[in-house]
């Protein structure tokens, strides 16, 4: 996991210099194939980890952005109303070897 979220870290810093909307849709595609990959049954809290390092690496490189300072958790909370990331989910059961819908 420590290879994929410096991995993800890395990622973030390059879709920084795309538009805004890009590097939005970037950011959720990465993540949308993260859970694709990963989402196996009895793997639910590793995706959680994920996300909350996700959910951190994107303040992070939103307070880079701006030029007003800081992004408040409240603000950012707003954020992610209008803008929000994939949640974690299973996507493969490994006891029944079927897709979850």
């Amino acid at each position: 996991m420590k290879i994929e979220i410096k991995y993800r870290d890395n990622h973030v810093v390059e879709v920084e210099a795309d538009s805004f909307v890009e590097a939005v849709e970037a950011h959720k595609a990465k993540l949308r194939g993260h859970y694709q990959y990963y989402g196996i049954s009895g793997n639910i809290y590793a995706l959680r980890r994920y996300y909350a390092v996700a959910l951190r690496l994107t303040r992070k490189w939103l307070n880079r952005r701006s030029q007003r300072g800081k992004l408040w958790r409240k603000q950012f909370a707003e954020y992610v109303k209008h803008y929000p990331l994939p949640r974690p989910a299973i996507k493969h059961n490994l006891f029944t070897l079927s897709f979850v819908k």
